[in-house]
């Protein structure tokens, strides 16, 4: 650890979480400009929004985002990601088109809390490691509330986001995870997952259908 990190912690870790945050955009943006069809397109626009979103939240936890390479880019990039979806999924060139996009937000909910979850456990009393968890765990919140809302199941979604919303405060306030809220979140991840898997087979199995 710096020494950075250690004096201005939250500060350190909003910088560092932004550049993780943009790197994995410009990761998503190459694999969308390289992708077979437009299925896989749609799913890497998806995803390079979400980090390009992400990237811009951090900067705002920061007094001068110039201390922070590029981050006046995050904006535009995010932009350009979600004029792509758009393009995307009003053309009707992919089946379920709308859902495949509910899919990926959970799919990268599913990602940051466990990559939260991971750097909290390995953080060893590290405010700035504690710091990057919770990070983590917030941008994981708002990516599953877009993706289960719009399964309209409440009986997933208020469980899922109290789960994660507990786990973010244990975080906070320097406590032990509990086990089985995080195996709690896990499972409803991947129910609402596999909700979305239905309704993308019936929208392949039906192509026209609004979804």
């Amino acid at each position: 650890m710096t020494i950075i990190q250690r004096v201005f912690p939250k500060y350190s870790a909003a910088a560092a979480q932004a550049t993780q945050h943009a790197a994995q955009a410009a990761g998503f943006v190459k694999a969308a400009a390289t992708a077979p069809n437009a299925g896989e397109r749609l799913d890497n626009a998806v995803r390079a929004a979400n980090s390009f979103d992400h990237a811009v939240e951090a900067t705002r936890e920061l007094p001068l985002q110039r201390l922070v390479p590029h981050a006046g880019q995050y904006a535009a990039g995010y932009q350009a990601a979600k004029v792509v979806v758009g393009l995307i999924v009003r053309s009707g060139i992919v089946p379920g088109a709308a859902t495949r996009v509910g899919r990926n937000e959970v799919a990268a909910a599913r990602d940051e809390f466990a990559a939260g979850i991971d750097r909290y456990r390995a953080a060893n009393n590290s405010r700035y490691d504690r710091f990057r968890a919770i990070n983590w765990i917030s941008s994981a919140m708002e990516d599953a509330a877009q993706g289960v809302s719009m399964l309209h199941k409440d009986e997933l979604s208020r469980p899922l986001m109290q789960g994660m919303r507990q786990t973010r405060t244990d975080m906070a306030r320097d406590r032990d995870l509990s086990d089985a809220t995080i195996r709690t979140v896990q499972d409803l991840l991947n129910k609402a997952t596999s909700a979305f898997d239905v309704l993308l087979a019936q929208a392949e199995a039906t192509p026209g259908t609004p979804t």
